[in-house]
């Protein structure tokens, strides 16, 4: 560390003239208090502004965001996919209907601190195997969605084991093509409703604690589905609005 190094050195060249040695406890501690320094200045400096638009942490522009979104003038996306919305814990994306997309764009939704929740379906074609008990017919898609070209072996494929999609089951799918994804508004609603060419991507951070989290906020953990590691969310009680962070816009009433 640049910082650290600085440091180390201003103690090292002063001691001959102070006549005192240099303990190791100090050095340690130097380096220690600069990398917990550091972080923090790093998130200070996330630029989370996009023409007349903020928004909120985690989500940001430059490379000391979290998570990084692309801002053209107004226009924000995400692995070139339109922003629609932020929730406390997803971003919902559109994902137009693409008849000539390759399965593996599948990757664009799984990330260090991001992944494809379990209420997404994912519109599949030419899958060499049936990949799951949800299968649309391709008159019923070029029906919703407006579609000209030619659909054949339509499947809808979702994971409901979890919070998040399981990684390992859309890798293990023989597909050639990834139509595009509907997402089921809310599932603890008792009439559920889809919403066509849209996709949700749910996210974490990792390497903080709660204290990243602001007052009139909860604390929640989760297990990376990514990485297996501990995983931390920070939600505004009821009755507040924000994003919950210290570093972003916290709760306010």
């Amino acid at each position: 560390m640049f910082i650290c190094g600085l440091k180390i050195k201003f103690l090292i060249e002063s001691s001959p003239a102070m006549m005192k040695p240099i303990r190791l406890e100090t050095i340690v501690l130097i380096i220690v208090f600069d990398a917990l320094l550091l972080p923090s200045i790093a998130v200070q400096n996330c630029n989370r502004r996009c023409g007349s638009r903020n928004v909120p942490y985690p989500f940001g522009f430059s490379g000391e965001c979290p998570v990084k979104l692309l801002c053209q003038e107004d226009h924000i996306t995400f692995h070139g996919l339109p922003v629609l919305n932020f929730t406390a814990d997803s971003v919902i994306l559109e994902f137009p209907m693409n008849c000539s997309r390759p399965f593996q764009h599948w990757r664009d939704f799984f990330g260090p601190s991001y992944a494809l929740t379990s209420q997404n379906g994912l519109l599949l074609s030419n899958c060499r195997s049936l990949v799951s008990n949800c299968v649309l017919s391709g008159p019923l898609i070029t029906e919703r969605l407006g579609i000209g070209c030619p659909l054949v072996n339509v499947s809808c494929f979702s994971d409901d084991s979890g919070g998040f999609v399981n990684k390992s089951l859309v890798s293990g799918l023989e597909c050639e093509k990834l139509l595009s994804s509907l997402t089921l508004d809310d599932l603890a609603m008792p009439a559920k409703s889809l919403d066509f060419q849209t996709v949700e991507v749910g996210w974490w951070l990792e390497n903080i604690n709660c204290s990243a989290c602001s007052l009139n906020s909860n604390c929640s953990h989760i297990k990376s589905p990514a990485t297996g590691r501990r995983g931390f969310i920070c939600k505004c009680k009821e009755g507040f609005v924000g994003d919950g962070f210290v570093d972003g816009d916290g709760c306010q009433k």
